[in-house]
């Protein structure tokens, strides 16, 4: 009997999204994933699926993650260049560097390697001042990607703005997109009556707006502080934002100083209770900063079409979350600084109760093109670049 090609993915914080594709994977080829941390929800890796564990990525100050990328990459790579045998490798390019492996690899061992870019470097880097544009480090850093694109067997991304960021490096890349998803049987609208986490947190009888995820750089959630703010009086809304981030003291600050009685701020929830918090949004709130809209697509975009949530996109009118919203008609987009407009939307929620009905059933009814069936057309493609035995 033939033995199983060999696939070796590196992902240092690996979450639902990519066990997903691992597991597609799983029946048909012997893998390994090398990680830092594995964050499930609804799924386990397969039991076959080997796991070696690194460092965990450090989130808390800048040192922190570049320190801790730094290592994960480190590591993944010496611990590769002295493996035996024949594989290929499958990159995520979380941690930033470690796409790199697959390139030097390529070079030292004749390894072949595959990419998917949630993120798009350097450029994610400068657009938030963690390395200066037009620097020697921004400048060396681009001249590689060229290289490494070129170089690599498969490219993924996850949407045509990426794409077009990743194709300024090398235009003669091939790259294949393949939108994120959720699990629309584990994460479904629920009635608030019969939703302990609304009850909970007295949201029954309010239209609940809600920011569940990373309070980073990339998430303008100050200004979902800033419109709690401005509605503060108005009893009809509530605000929960449900997570953590370099961005949650502040907001704490805004909090307190404006006695924003309308506003809770939550850490991030357990998985068995993510379809209770999601479900209790009625108004999902989606944030790019400025600038950012190119460079990724959140997530929990996915998950909150899947709970049934109307969507408030706080992104440039070109971003893919604008252009999402507009193809389904589940929400609306609005820049950073247009506050007043935001109130007029949730005003027009409170006073036209069956429009943000159609809205949200038009949410749940996108989010069945977004499902786990797309972690199987990454293999589809890989399968025409496979090259060990």
């Amino acid at each position: 009997m033939q033995p199983k090609p060999k696939l070796i993915f590196i992902n240092q914080v690996t979450g639902y999204l990519f066990i997903d594709v691992i597991n597609a994977f799983a029946d048909d080829y012997d893998c390994c994933l090398y990680a830092g941390q594995l964050d499930p929800a609804y799924a386990a890796l397969k039991p076959s699926v080997k796991y070696r564990q690194f460092i965990r990525y450090n989130r808390n100050l800048p040192y922190k993650r570049i320190a801790t990328w730094l290592i994960f990459t480190c590591r993944v790579f010496f611990s590769l260049l002295f493996k035996r045998g024949k594989f290929e490798l499958f990159i995520v390019s979380n941690p930033p560097f470690a796409p790199f492996i697959g390139y030097f690899l390529s070079k030292l061992k004749k390894i072949n390697y595959h990419l998917l870019i949630y993120d798009v470097y350097p450029d994610a880097l400068v657009n938030f001042g963690i390395i200066k544009k037009g620097s020697f480090f921004e400048k060396f850093w681009a001249k590689r990607n060229a290289r490494l694109y070129a170089k690599a067997n498969t490219i993924y991304t996850l949407s045509d703005g990426m794409v077009a960021l990743i194709k300024k490096y090398d235009p003669a890349t091939k790259v294949e997109i393949i939108p994120n998803w959720a699990d629309t049987s584990f994460i479904r609208p629920i009635n608030k009556n019969e939703n302990p986490f609304a009850k909970q947190y007295n949201q029954l009888n309010k239209i609940t707006i809600m920011y569940s995820g990373n309070m980073g750089a990339t998430h303008a959630v100050e200004k979902i502080a800033e419109l709690a703010a401005l509605v503060k009086g108005d009893g009809a809304f509530e605000f929960l934002l449900i997570g953590d981030g370099s961005k949650k003291l502040s907001i704490e600050i805004t909090q307190k100083e404006q006695d924003l009685y309308n506003l809770t701020i939550l850490p991030y929830q357990s998985a068995d209770l993510l379809p209770y918090s999601l479900a209790c949004a009625d108004i999902g709130v989606v944030t790019l900063s400025s600038g950012a809209e190119d460079l990724s697509v959140p997530s929990k975009t996915y998950n909150l079409l899947a709970a049934g949530a109307a969507l408030m996109v706080i992104a440039s009118p070109g971003s893919e979350l604008s252009k999402l919203i507009n193809k389904y008609d589940c929400g609306r987009s609005f820049q950073e600084n247009e506050l007043s407009k935001m109130q007029d939307f949730l005003n027009e929620m409170k006073t036209n109760p069956a429009r943000l009905i159609d809205m949200k059933t038009n949410a749940r009814k996108a989010s069945f093109f977004y499902t786990p069936a797309n972690a199987d057309k990454y293999k589809a493609l890989l399968n025409n670049n496979i090259h060990v035995s």
